[in-house]
């Protein structure tokens, strides 16, 4: 009897038409990278707008949460003037990029803000790190779209929840949002040091960790207690082992892959959540993964 949302994650038009015949509730995610990989040079607002309406036609009026480009690490066009960083995970990307570069930035805000005016439409902010980002996001927005003040924005806003900091800060950050998106790899790969892509720290990329479930703990209190929705996306986010921990931590909207849908529609059909009351807490009281894995075998099976 309790409604927990599922989404698709994207990168392109043809992913979308997947949408329906699952019955999915929309895109949680579309990675706009794609898009800009497959050319030869920047797209105009008018191909990034036509691109983003074709998506939107697919989806019979369901949710579509669109992220603002977050370049960096593999994903880097060939055309792009984009500094090379030591450390991509720790770099110049995301916002920190995006508000360096209005001629990046504007045109794909100015793409979303035109569809926003036909139909709803949420923008993701991504690798939101500060209080002082956000802040200086909204007022670049307010500056592309000719708004006197976010209040005006023609489509809701959404935070990336990437990084600890913002975790951290998420009662400073939901004021100023509609949503939240947590990106459950990153924001596990940032928290406990380890690099998600490197196959010699693999283990210690645990989204069991007490650590991470305790911070994401955190987000979805704050988040249900604003009122505010607040979407797990990411590979993680699909991973069926994971649901059931998940929705006793109170997530009630999982963003995840095509590959991925049909074994979490299986995990959310096995779950009965009055059977989670009381795991969520006893889960954040646990020191070690084993411990978690070991309380999650036992209540869930």
């Amino acid at each position: 009897g309790v409604r927990v949302r599922l989404l698709l994650n994207i990168t392109t038009a043809a992913e979308a038409a997947e949408i329906e015949p699952l019955g999915a509730d929309g895109v949680g995610l579309f990675r706009t990278e794609f898009a800009y990989m497959v050319r030869d040079g920047w797209p105009s607002e008018d191909e990034l707008y036509e691109s983003y309406r074709e998506v939107a036609g697919l989806l019979d009026g369901r949710e579509l949460h669109i992220r603002l480009v977050d370049f960096g690490a593999e994903k880097c066009p060939a055309y792009a003037d984009i500094p090379l960083n030591r450390n991509p995970s720790l770099g110049l990307r995301g916002m920190r990029l995006l508000l360096q570069r209005e001629d990046i930035l504007w045109p794909q805000v100015r793409a979303i803000a035109r569809l926003a005016r036909e139909r709803p439409v949420t923008m993701l902010l991504p690798m939101l790190d500060t209080l002082d980002t956000l802040s200086a996001a909204r007022e670049h927005l307010c500056r592309a779209v000719g708004c006197q003040t976010p209040d005006q924005f023609p489509f809701r806003l959404g935070a990336m929840i990437e990084v600890p900091a913002a975790a951290l800060l998420v009662d400073d950050i939901l004021p100023h949002v509609d949503s939240l998106s947590i990106g459950l790899n990153d924001l596990t790969q940032y928290l406990l040091a380890a690099d998600r892509d490197d196959e010699f720290v693999e283990r210690y990329h645990d989204a069991m960790q007490p650590a991470v479930l305790r911070l994401l703990r955190h987000v979805v209190t704050a988040a249900n207690a604003a009122g505010k929705p607040l979407t797990i996306c990411g590979e993680l986010a699909g991973d069926p082992k994971l649901t059931g921990l998940l929705l006793a931590l109170g997530v009630r909207r999982l963003s995840v892959a095509r590959s991925s849908y049909r074994g979490v529609v299986q995990a959310i059909r096995r779950l009965v959540v009055r059977a989670l009351e009381g795991l969520g807490p006893e889960i954040a009281t646990q020191s070690t993964a084993a411990a978690v894995r070991q309380l999650v075998a036992e209540r869930l099976g």
